[in-house]
């Protein structure tokens, strides 16, 4: 069965979710600077209250730069959360696995981990990309907006994310190996990043990804 996962910003946000068939969660704020990390409180509450796994973004500034991402990343270690969300790019454009080897050192081996859309901004070839972040081994999903997300194997899959919306899910089904889809403003009423997740949104494309 498809797996769709919902941005949420608040406890709110999280509670409409899971109520309206959302199977995981990314936790973020800022969605309007595409997902900066949450604040721990906010996390922690999230946590308690929903029994859908979490997986929470680490990104400090509008950038794919690092910044100090550590210290984030241990603020997040006693709450249990499946894993994270983060990427990053060297001054080259490229993927910066060492980059992300330092932020992830102080998360606990059983985490799991989501290469965000920094996948979409990195220089080489689709397949060459992939082939990275394989060898590199540490992610289990990447998320990415583009259609060619074909490439998939046991060990890592992409989500489908970015602009998804009612209309066009459809279409990245038939076209796309992707079956986990990610959606933020597409679950929200107006469609905008400050507004709340929307229950009857989710309800949506959780009925139209169970017809397809």
């Amino acid at each position: 069965m498809p797996l769709l996962e919902v941005i949420a910003c608040s406890l709110e946000d999280a509670l409409a979710a899971e109520a309206s068939g959302a199977d995981r969660l990314e936790l973020c704020s800022r969605l309007d600077l595409a997902g900066l990390t949450p604040p721990r409180e906010v996390v922690a509450s999230i946590v308690k209250a929903v029994r859908i796994p979490v997986r929470v973004m680490i990104r400090l500034k509008d950038s794919f730069l690092p910044q100090q991402e550590p210290e984030q990343v241990a603020a997040f270690t006693d709450l249990a959360i499946e894993g994270l969300v983060c990427g990053f790019l060297d001054a080259s454009g490229h993927l910066d696995f060492a980059a992300l080897d330092r932020v992830l050192q102080p998360a606990p081996s059983n985490w799991k981990l989501t290469l965000h859309r920094c996948f979409d901004h990195a220089a080489g070839s689709l397949e060459d990309r992939f082939a990275a972040v394989r060898r590199h081994g540490r992610a289990d999903r990447i998320l990415s907006s583009s259609p060619a997300c074909h490439l998939v194997d046991d060990r890592l899959q992409f989500i489908a994310g970015g602009g998804l919306t009612l209309e066009n899910l459809p279409q990245w089904v038939r076209e796309s190996a992707c079956r986990e889809f990610h959606v933020g403003r597409a679950a929200r009423t107006p469609a905008a990043p400050a507004a709340p997740v929307d229950e009857e949104k989710v309800r949506q494309l959780r009925d139209l990804l169970d017809s397809l």
